[in-house]
């Protein structure tokens, strides 16, 4: 049977793997393919079938860590050829210098593997002073629709946007709603520029109570911000269980639930141009969001994970920088979770969420149904709107 499939070598997107389980030692061959619309910043990689080594699978076989028997990849421009030569040291592509890599999305098609990249650089909306900006255009559902581009946008505050940014979202996305779930404190510190022919939606995700109690924690400890509290609390057990509940308690929360009913009742009533949601960093408060509408729309989880995985592209700098501060201070992997969750994007602790979700209402449908009011009829509005 051949077993092939694609990875990529930057981001380190992962999914589901189909019913392959492969074992420690086992050999698996990789096609690099053209991904399509090219890497913005890097050659394209295309290429026959090689042979990689797998190093060890990862939880329930959704991930494969390879490594290839050169440990080198070689990044030139224009065609990989049938040898691998050596090349570049691999830390500049964002592989572990023991050359491994990760495999992903890989799916079934009769005998064979094979995977398409999806590149997340062409879902970013080109904002200059807005991290992690982007889109969920292009985004395919369950049933193999996608995701128009264009309308659905997603990212960091504006409070930092240039004049040329808030240009681009009026002029270019026709932008019509903003939505900001921060709480006040956030808001009255960095408040939102505005975007011609947009209107402003405060709709707090974190209820007042929870957002006094970590107001009350910042000060009480002498803390600068967040990353004050990652660098030098996330020993401290409440840390560690704010990490670890961030997003489940948000999704248990009546309120937060309210909030996130105005926001998809605010997306249904959006009848032309484009919305963008957004937090601080654009991935926790943003994420939920984002995972809500894609529901809607007919996407499966793997693509609600890989899109809120797609944050750590824009923060693996600041995840790597900080983890090494924290090991260096003696912290082991719990105080790296934690580090991962306010610093990046904890995908594990993300899917915990989408877990108590199901728990909950039975399935997401239902969780959309009876606490965002967004039903069937709702669904199919959306789905009308902005599928292809």
């Amino acid at each position: 049977m051949s077993k092939s499939g694609l990875y990529h070598s930057i981001g380190g997107i992962t999914g589901h793997i189909a019913d392959y389980n492969p074992s420690v030692g086992s050999s698996l061959q990789i096609n690099i393919v053209d991904p399509g619309s090219g890497l913005a910043d890097e050659p394209e990689l295309r290429g026959p079938g090689h042979q990689f080594i797998v190093h060890r699978d990862l939880v329930d076989h959704q991930n494969i860590t390879v490594t290839h028997p050169l440990q080198r990849f070689f990044p030139g421009a224009g065609m990989i050829g049938d040898k691998l030569p050596e090349g570049a040291d691999l830390v500049q592509w964002g592989i572990p210098q023991r050359g491994r890599v990760k495999v992903y999305n890989l799916h079934k098609d009769k005998n064979s593997y094979f995977c398409r990249m999806k590149d997340f650089k062409s879902q970013t909306i080109s904002l200059e002073n807005v991290i992690n900006a982007r889109e969920l255009g292009g985004f395919e559902t369950a049933d193999g629709h996608k995701i128009r581009h264009g309308l659905l946008l997603r990212g960091a505050r504006l409070s930092e946007a240039s004049d040329a940014d808030l240009q681009r979202l009026s002029e270019v996305y026709k932008l019509r709603r903003i939505f900001d779930f921060r709480m006040e404190s956030e808001v009255l510190q960095a408040p939102d520029r505005g975007v011609d022919g947009a209107e402003y939606c405060w709709l707090p995700a974190m209820d007042p109570q929870t957002c006094e109690s970590f107001n009350s924690y910042i000060a009480e400890g002498g803390f600068t911000g967040i990353e004050d509290v990652v660098q030098r609390g996330c020993t401290f057990p409440s840390v560690k269980q704010a990490a670890r509940t961030l997003y489940t308690s948000l999704v248990e929360s009546s309120y937060t639930q309210d909030q996130y009913a105005k926001f998809m009742r605010g997306v249904l009533d959006t009848t032309d141009g484009a919305i963008y949601w957004h937090c601080t960093q654009g991935k926790d408060r943003t994420g939920l969001a984002s995972a809500f509408i894609l529901s809607a729309l007919g996407a499966d989880r793997e693509t609600i994970l890989e899109d809120y995985n797609i944050s750590n592209e824009f923060y693996r700098e600041d995840v790597a920088k900080m983890t090494a501060i924290v090991r260096a201070n003696g912290g082991g992997d719990e105080e790296v979770e934690v580090v991962k969750t306010f610093i990046g994007a904890n995908k594990r602790y993300f899917a915990a969420a989408l877990d108590r979700i199901d728990e909950i209402s039975g399935s997401m449908d239902e969780f959309l149904a009876s606490r965002l009011g967004i039903g069937k009829e709702e669904r199919q509005t959306l789905r009308l709107r902005y599928l292809e």
